[in-house]
């Protein structure tokens, strides 16, 4: 497929899209206007080292790029497989996971990372919080889970991933700029209440949640100020008016605005 097995989808703008949106997918953006009315990048230093994803052998990662690969699946699913990366042209459903699970416990057991969905093209809109409950429950060694443009998901889905996968170090569950997530903050809460529930995270990411809600925003300062080395990122990735930032240590500790209009500019991973 010439793509590199351990490269991350990203949540950024991406060329040659079609202008139709399903559900769940994000709004295309006017690529007419003038530079001259765009305002720069405004960037600074992150607060610290971002999370990097551990490296698999090729043999351990399995990749599916259109559901045309899905179909030879069980071919693919080895006992020791270590990630599993739906990309961006994937429809992903709660089947797929399902299946997944089907294969059997050794390969549950070995399943390290686990990414699908897309903000961009919508794929990530079907998925359940049933189905990311099955997922956690069955593979608990679970280190990087990765959940873009799953607007349906709730805090039900972070809760079950940080009672059941204490690995965890990486975790994201993100709507997108036309279909804002479900994530109200509840998960937060229990975790840091909890610090024997999932001891090891280091990013987390809920970007296009809830646009203005104060309760969430409280919910991921007071995780912060508990978990000083947790990195979380909130705020919208929209291309035009887009605003991100960061909490550390219980403070906001980065922030940027992308004003890309048709120039290209966007949200990816770090």
């Amino acid at each position: 497929m010439g793509l590199d097995p351990n490269s991350q989808p990203k949540a950024g703008r991406k060329p040659g899209r079609s202008n139709h949106n399903r559900p769940g997918q994000k709004k295309q953006t006017n690529a007419t206007k003038s530079s001259a009315s765009r305002k720069p990048n405004r960037r600074a230093t992150l607060p610290r080292q971002p999370y990097v994803e551990g490296i698999y052998s090729p043999n351990q990662n399995v990749h599916f790029e259109t559901p045309e690969s899905w179909e030879d699946h069980h071919a693919k699913l080895l006992n020791d497989t270590k990630r599993v990366y739906f990309s961006e042209k994937f429809i992903i459903k709660d089947a797929h996971i399902d299946a997944l699970i089907s294969v059997g416990a050794d390969f549950c057991q070995s399943l390290r990372s686990f990414s699908a969905g897309d903000a961009e093209t919508g794929k990530g809109y079907d998925l359940t919080d049933a189905a990311i409950d099955r997922l956690a429950k069955a593979c608990p060694n679970l280190v990087h889970v990765s959940l873009d443009g799953a607007v349906q998901l709730t805090d039900k889905s972070l809760l079950s991933l940080f009672e059941n996968c204490p690995n965890l170090a990486f975790v994201q569950v993100s709507g997108n700029d036309n279909s804002p997530g479900r994530v109200k903050g509840t998960s937060l809460r229990k975790l840091k209440d909890n610090s024997a529930m999932a001891p090891k995270p280091v990013e987390l990411k809920l970007s296009d949640q809830c646009e203005i809600d104060e309760r969430l925003e409280a919910a991921m300062k007071a995780l912060s100020a508990a978990r000083k080395d947790l990195l979380i990122q909130a705020g919208n990735t929209h291309e035009e008016y887009g605003s991100v930032h960061y909490w550390l240590g219980g403070k906001n500790k980065f922030e940027f605005e992308v004003f890309g209009g048709g120039s290209g500019m966007g949200f990816g991973c770090w």
